[in-house]
């Protein structure tokens, strides 16, 4: 079993942590600890965090304030955040039918095939190009699927080698994620091909201790922002 740098598998990007009203935090991927990030803005008017996405150099953090829902942006480089009028996010709470993808060459969206299990809270992301679902519940669990995209349809993906957790751990192609707070964190862990032990998980205990109300997402921080105050 094989445990890449993080730093080197992320792009130098750190693992942080947006607390509606509270200090953002970062997980030390060297000590398995959450620690204050005093260095970024805090959302003091959001009650509630949906998801967070990283583009250009920009954080966009959709979420509610109170009964209205907003778009919050975070200047990395400013180290200043902007809310937006509530009319450009809208979330709803609906059960999906099947998957859609926005293809940017076409402009649109792209309806792909329904998963074989139901997926609620779960998350949706890309493994070595391939689309993937993992974590959340669902009528009969929720297994790991991975779709495919020539023939145009989901299958599950096996997880032999990852014991029962807490952790919401999951292997897809030899590379072992947790599903925390429904984001995929990358462990770093990569597994051979002929390995059949079970991964060790026990050190990662600390990483599922962050705040429930919290998203999650990746972030270049300078290496000084994440010495304390």
């Amino acid at each position: 079993m094989e445990r890449n740098s993080v730093s080197v598998a992320l792009e130098n990007q750190v693992l942080v942590a947006i607390i509606p009203q509270a200090q953002a935090q970062y997980f030390d991927f060297e000590t398995k600890e959450w620690k204050p990030l005093p260095s970024m803005a805090q959302l003091t008017d959001a009650t509630t965090c949906f998801c967070a996405e990283y583009a250009g150099n920009h954080l966009y953090v959709a979420a509610k304030k109170e009964e209205y829902f907003v778009m919050y942006r975070y200047d990395t480089g400013l180290d200043t955040v902007v809310r937006y009028n509530r009319d450009l996010c809208k979330i709803y709470d609906e059960k999906p039918a099947m998957v859609q993808c926005f293809d940017p060459e076409l402009n649109e969206w792209k309806s792909k095939a329904s998963t074989n299990s139901s997926h609620f809270g779960s998350s949706l992301f890309v493994v070595n190009g391939r689309l993937c679902i993992a974590g959340g519940t669902g009528f009969s669990g929720a297994p790991v699927e991975i779709y495919d995209e020539q023939n145009k349809k989901w299958s599950y993906v096996e997880q032999s080698r990852i014991p029962q957790n807490n952790l919401g751990a999951v292997e897809i192609e030899g590379r072992v994620y947790f599903i925390i707070n429904n984001f995929p964190v990358d462990s770093g862990i990569r597994i051979p091909s002929g390995e059949k032990y079970p991964v060790p998980l026990d050190e990662w205990e600390n990483l599922r201790k962050v705040n429930s109300n919290a998203v999650l997402c990746y972030l270049p921080v300078r290496n000084e922002s994440l010495k304390a105050e």
